[in-house]
């Protein structure tokens, strides 16, 4: 009985092997082709070794049972300011710890010379700090409607590293409202509303205060 299932197991292995081979594409370039995009590749990490470094510090903490979807949202919006055409984007994940063992757990009042100091060997040019503060939904009825609406609250700080200077302090508020006349309105429409308007204002915030 062992044998068989040995031989079974083998089997399956195999057959995954040969399924995952099969999977891969065949690269049926010529010499002369692969080493052109090697050398367009590395051309490639070359130029975006030249451009400025963004560490980017996004905190959620809306306090919802879709934060994921929230995310989303944010981190794409994010990436699409942010992009590899004008700027090395560099997620803040690879040096919170850095920033809590200086004891500067609340960014959004924390100081610019400690945030430089606290990065100090990251070698960033610019950093942003973004926040999605608690949402709170408020419901509100008539005689022939129904309304919910839902507050967004979105501390952002933009900070030159390298000159010491602070390019935008601020908060964003937003609101996503809805009105219906028959059915129910869930909390989660309205706010991802709400998220949505505050990444227009983040878009438009970036565009104009982050260099390029």
């Amino acid at each position: 009985m062992k044998k068989l299932l040995l031989l079974l197991l083998t089997l399956f292995t195999l057959l995954g092997c040969a399924t995952a081979f099969a999977d891969e594409p065949a690269d049926y370039r010529t010499f002369s082709e692969k080493r052109q995009a090697a050398i367009q590749a590395k051309a490639e990490q070359e130029r975006i070794a030249l451009l400025p470094r963004v560490g980017v510090v996004y905190v959620n903490d809306a306090q919802t049972t879709y934060n994921k979807r929230i995310d989303k949202f944010v981190l794409e919006n994010l990436h699409e300011c942010i992009n590899s055409d004008n700027y090395q984007y560099i997620d803040g994940l690879t040096f919170i710890d850095k920033l809590i063992d200086f004891g500067l757990e609340d960014l959004a009042t924390a100081e610019r010379a400690d945030i430089i100091e606290a990065l100090a060997d990251e070698n960033l040019d610019y950093f942003v700090y973004l926040e999605i503060e608690p949402i709170t939904t408020k419901s509100k009825a008539t005689v022939f409607s129904k309304g919910k609406s839902a507050i967004v609250n979105a501390p952002i700080k933009i900070i030159d590293m390298k000159r010491n200077r602070t390019l935008y302090n601020g908060e964003i508020t937003e609101q996503g409202k809805t009105t219906v006349m028959l059915g129910k309105i869930g909390n989660k429409s309205v706010a991802l509303e709400g998220v949505k308007r505050v990444n227009a204002q983040v878009k438009d915030i970036l565009a104009k205060r982050l260099p390029k």
